[in-house]
């Protein structure tokens, strides 16, 4: 009997355990450029410390605004840069026109309790 009883723990730890779910947590992401000023054309890098399960980019031009998407003004028209199977340290992006723009990154990290996101936001400045 006491083989059956050590058996069943055993096997009640191992169930309790398997089972346990990764706590949902708010994703880690810093997002830096090397200064907010460019000219047109010019590439912008953005280098990212940390690792969200995936990264998307907003990067402030008509149609592609995360202002406008989070308040409903538009469809989703931001660009997915990474992922559970793609993970980046850089994303480079180069402005077609002068103007002032927030590159707006959104990082997120999922599981089966839902989502949570991390919105950045960086001005710049592109000049001709």
């Amino acid at each position: 009997m006491k083989k059956y009883i050590l058996l069943f723990i055993a096997f009640l730890m191992l169930t309790v355990t398997s089972c346990k779910q990764d706590l949902l947590e708010t994703p880690e992401l810093e997002v830096s450029v090397a200064k907010t000023s460019w000219s047109v054309g010019e590439e912008i890098t953005f280098d990212f410390i940390g690792n969200p399960h995936f990264i998307t980019f907003y990067s402030g031009v008509e149609g592609h605004d995360y202002d406008a998407y989070s308040s409903g003004a538009t469809s989703e028209n931001g660009e997915s840069i990474a992922n559970l199977e793609t993970r980046v340290d850089k994303y480079v992006y180069s402005y077609s026109e002068a103007g002032t723009y927030t590159a707006t990154f959104i990082a997120a990290s999922n599981n089966i309790e839902g989502v949570i996101e991390k919105v950045i936001q960086i001005n710049l400045t592109i000049t001709e």
